[in-house]
């Protein structure tokens, strides 16, 4: 019965709902940041840019947030000699959430709000209304577990996923990426004779992203074992390297070879 105060364990609690998906989401902000500076003159040509990504997820521990710097220009050297380069920067990390596959799953706390009814409380709360705290600073969400939950629970089942509270692992189990990537490429463009022109160019890539994921040691799936800790790191690198000639000629008025 909701509302009512019930002792368990020689402690009091209250009975009250909640509301899941005001609880579980929030109002995510987006913020993004460019500067640009360009310049030419008879010989030259420049541009630079960097820019600024953050833009928040609409749930606690989703967001995504992103550096990125360009720079480019290229110089006639000589009559007969062109060189340029175009390199890029990215530096990024985002949070993402955990299992959001079926509808049945503990982890997809988009099906688990829309579908829990009302009726259950999301909060385990002492008889004067407050949010209980554990050991840890936590406030402790209910899991729908009864007498056999890790803390001191008021002893209630929950006959929808029971031993599951998306919204507090959404907090408490992190899903992290952080990397970098790099890109360069350069050219020389040479004229050997009129008409008749080698290019040189040649490209780098680096990518790198690092991966963490946190599975929280208090509630939940694996509040048995400890929690678990999982890290990757990838890195994959490519380059490539062209000479072009080409040789370009008018004949006339009407005819054109170029190869």
């Amino acid at each position: 019965t909701l509302g009512r105060v019930i002792n368990y364990n020689g402690n009091e609690y209250l009975i009250t709902p909640d509301d899941w998906e005001d609880v579980g989401t929030r109002t995510g902000i987006r913020q993004e940041y460019n500067l640009s500076v360009s310049a030419s003159s008879e010989k030259t040509n420049f541009y630079a840019s960097v820019g600024y990504l953050d833009n928040q997820g609409i749930t606690e521990n989703s967001d995504y947030k992103r550096f990125t710097g360009r720079l480019r220009a290229d110089y006639q050297a000589k009559k007969w000699l062109k060189v340029g380069a175009n390199m890029s920067y990215t530096r990024f990390n985002s949070n993402s959430l955990g299992n959001n596959g079926t509808s049945t799953s503990t982890g997809n706390i988009w099906a688990f709000t829309s579908q829990i009814a009302p009726i259950y409380p999301i909060w385990v709360r002492d008889g004067q209304g407050n949010i209980k705290v554990d050991q840890y600073g936590n406030k402790i969400m209910d899991y729908g577990t009864g007498s056999t939950s890790t803390y001191d629970d008021p002893g209630l089942t929950r006959p929808f996923i029971g031993d599951a509270n998306p919204v507090q692992d959404v907090r408490l189990n992190t899903r992290n990426n952080e990397g970098n990537a790099f890109s360069a490429h350069g050219f020389a463009d040479i004229t050997i004779l009129h008409g008749l022109v080698f290019t040189a160019n040649a490209t780098a890539n680096v990518d790198e992203t690092r991966i963490t994921r946190v599975y929280n040691p208090y509630y939940g799936q694996f509040d048995t074992t400890g929690g678990t800790v999982e890290k990757y790191h990838t890195r994959s690198y490519d380059y490539n390297a062209q000479q072009i000639l080409n040789y370009t000629a008018t004949l006339g008025e009407v005819h054109n070879i170029k190869s």
